[in-house]
Parts: C-alpha cells; sequence; structure tokens
C-alpha cells in the first residue's frame, strides 16, 4: 500500500479549456496522467488529491472530470483548491 499525491490536474473534459493552450507540453496531458496513474497506482494506494481538480465552475461540467478521476485505481482524498469553484465544492452539492 503506498500513498501518493498529485495536485493541479485542471482537467477539462466538460467544459472547452484544453491544457495545450498553454504550450506543446500539455498536449493530451489528462492521457499522460491516465498512463502515469495506471503505471504506478494500485487499487491498495491512496491519492492525495489538494485542489484545482478541473477548469469546470459548476457541477455538471466537473461531473467528467470527477468520472475520469473515479475511474483510476487506488483511494482517492481530494480537497478543494484555490482554483476550484464553490459551485463545485463537494460543501455545495
Amino acid at each position: 500500500m503506498g500513498i501518493f499525491a498529485i495536485s493541479d490536474l485542471h482537467l477539462g473534459f466538460g467544459c472547452n479549456k484544453p491544457m495545450d493552450r498553454f504550450g506543446e507540453n500539455w498536449r493530451n496531458h489528462a492521457d499522460k496522467i491516465q498512463n502515469e496513474w495506471m503505471r504506478i497506482v494500485t487499487e491498495r494506494d491512496t491519492v492525495l488529491i489538494p485542489g484545482d481538480i478541473s477548469w469546470a465552475i459548476n457541477m455538471r461540467d466537473a461531473a467528467a472530470d470527477l468520472q475520469f478521476l473515479n475511474s483510476l485505481p487506488g483511494k482517492k482524498v481530494v480537497v478543494e483548491g484555490n482554483h476550484d469553484h464553490d459551485s463545485f465544492s463537494a460543501n455545495h452539492q
């Protein structure tokens, strides 16, 4: 069992804000996250995700990002970051 941490994912499956707008290194960044996650994290591991999960500004748009995280192995511990909007916070569901 391992404990890992990753933050500032800034996923955008439900909104039109692809990360490659910040440069070519960011092209397919969600695929890169998924590939490395699957290579390293097992179902027995815990992953701390301290915020900045999504570019979405509401739960409807964030749903695809959260489903993406849910599909990955391991237990996730998620907290709101400074770019996560109140309308998407778990405290406001």
